[in-house]
């Protein structure tokens, strides 16, 4: 078996041990992809009723990310595509992007935030348990 993984990635250590372990877990089957996603959340002028718009990231910014995100995947997980996108919401886009991608598996970190501050914050790695097409594997930060 050489599962399509899938990985969203937020620049965090928790998404670093994430991709990690899924370079760990490509290793150990011989073979499959990886594709690590970074969303970029906007927000069209048009529903910026009571909120200022998010700024769009100009195309040099959007370049500047994706290097970087490229430079970590390199690091941690050679031979993986890496890709920013821009989204509305963080949780739908990357439902979206892995079932594009047909992924077999996603690999995600998470912050371990409980109660209150999930409440307030909301939860990514709750949204793709309950959204996604596929098995999700979350990893909590290393240390």
């Amino acid at each position: 078996m050489q599962p399509r993984i899938f990985v969203p990635f937020d620049f965090s250590p928790a998404a670093e041990s994430a991709l990690r372990w899924a370079a760990d877990l490509r290793r150990s089957l011989g073979g499959g992809t990886i594709r690590v996603v970074h969303v970029v959340t906007v927000m069209p002028i048009a529903g910026a009723v009571e909120m200022p718009p998010l700024p769009t990231p100009s195309d040099e910014e959007t370049r500047q990310l994706e290097g970087s995100l490229r430079e970590i995947t390199d690091r941690l997980a050679p031979g993986s595509s890496a890709e920013v996108v821009l989204g509305l919401t963080v949780g739908p886009t990357l439902i979206t992007e892995a079932e594009q991608c047909a992924a077999e598996l996603i690999v995600m970190g998470t912050h371990g935030r409980g109660g209150l501050k999930r409440l307030i914050l909301g939860s990514v790695a709750d949204h793709m348990i309950r959204h996604a097409s596929c098995p999700v594997v979350t990893v909590r930060e290393a240390g």
